[in-house]
Order: C-alpha cells, then sequence, then structure tokens
C-alpha cells in the first residue's frame, strides 16, 4: 500500500479550503524543494558567463557557480551560530570575489610533477627591446648570425612579417637578410 499524506486545496466549487490526500513523497519532495529553488534564485544573481560552445567547459563553470552559492549558503547560518552582526556576513557577490581573491593569492600549486616544470620551460621567451637609436646605428659592432632553431622567429623591422633564422649579435633581434630584402641593413640605418 502506498503511503499518503492530508494536505489542504482550495476547491473553486466549494469556494474554500477543503482535505485532500496526496502520495507521501509529494510531501517529502515539497519540503526539501526549497532549498534547491534558493540555490537556483541565488545562481542566477551572478552565473558566471562564459562564451564556449563545448559542454564539457559549461558543465565545469556550472558546477562551480553551484558549489560556490551552497558554501555561501553554508557560510551564512554559521556565521549567524558564532554570534556574527548581521551586517559582517559577506553578500553572495562579496563572498565570491573574496573566493575569487583568495585562490589568485595562493601561490601553492595541486602537484609538483616534472610534466608540470617541463609545461613551464617550455614558454616562448620574453620579447627582446628595441635598442636605442644610438646603439642600434653604430654600424661597426652590429654583425649577423644564423640561429639554429627548429623554427624561425618574425623579423622585427617595422613593416616585415616575414620569418628569419638570422639575428643581430648586438640587439640580439631576429632581422631577415636575404637578396630580395635586407632587413638587417634597413633596420641598423634608421
Amino acid at each position: 500500500m502506498e503511503h499518503v499524506d492530508d494536505c489542504t486545496r482550495f476547491s473553486k466549487q466549494e469556494r474554500k479550503k477543503v482535505a485532500a490526500k496526496r502520495p507521501a513523497v509529494v510531501a517529502e519532495y515539497n519540503t526539501y524543494m526549497g532549498g534547491v529553488d534558493l540555490c537556483d534564485r541565488m545562481l542566477s544573481f551572478y552565473l558566471t558567463n562564459m562564451r564556449t560552445k563545448k559542454w564539457t567547459i559549461r558543465t565545469l563553470i556550472f558546477m562551480m557557480d553551484v558549489g560556490v552559492v551552497n558554501s555561501w549558503l553554508l557560510y551564512k547560518p554559521d556565521h549567524r551560530e558564532l554570534g556574527t552582526q548581521r551586517k559582517s556576513i559577506m553578500q553572495l557577490l562579496d563572498f565570491k570575489l573574496e573566493l575569487a581573491h583568495f585562490l589568485l593569492a595562493s601561490d601553492k600549486g595541486f602537484s609538483s610533477n616534472e610534466s608540470d616544470c617541463e609545461a613551464l620551460q617550455l614558454r616562448k621567451p620574453a620579447v627582446v627591446p628595441l635598442p636605442s637609436p644610438f646603439v642600434r646605428t653604430l654600424s661597426a659592432s652590429h654583425m649577423p648570425e644564423i640561429v639554429d632553431q627548429k623554427s624561425a622567429s618574425r623579423c622585427r623591422n617595422r613593416g616585415c612579417c616575414e620569418r628569419t633564422k638570422f639575428r643581430c649579435r648586438k640587439c640580439n633581434l631576429f632581422l631577415c637578410l636575404t637578396a630580395s630584402r635586407n632587413c638587417f641593413k634597413a633596420f641598423h640605418e634608421k
């Protein structure tokens, strides 16, 4: 036999509330659904909007938002029990910002595998600044050298987008040096 619960419903014919029977499952659902509604409402206020077509990323971001909102919903009663003044309890936006600042400030990683260290070393080298006009036009000390590397670097002469393996030893900049274009010479004469 199914568990049945009594409740009151408004009857249009009688124009008053009347007793009705409902499954106990519905009563239990209504009892605990309030927390889900509250979480959904809080999520709608400061939902992280990330434009991506990847469903996995959207799901991960949504789950993180749900975790943050649920953490805040647990944070509030804990601080009320501790006797914290109402104005001192963080609002949801302040809670999210404080959490973000904490996560950005923490410099400890989750793992220290060798592969993580290798990934950090594979970053692109820093851009070498252009030399001053005086150093740039001092022609005696500028000598080209061929750099043995897998891929060629972009020429640093203004207006040139070609790739080259020639580098100036003095300036430490990559510049084209071919029969059709001589960016090396043009760069050092300006």
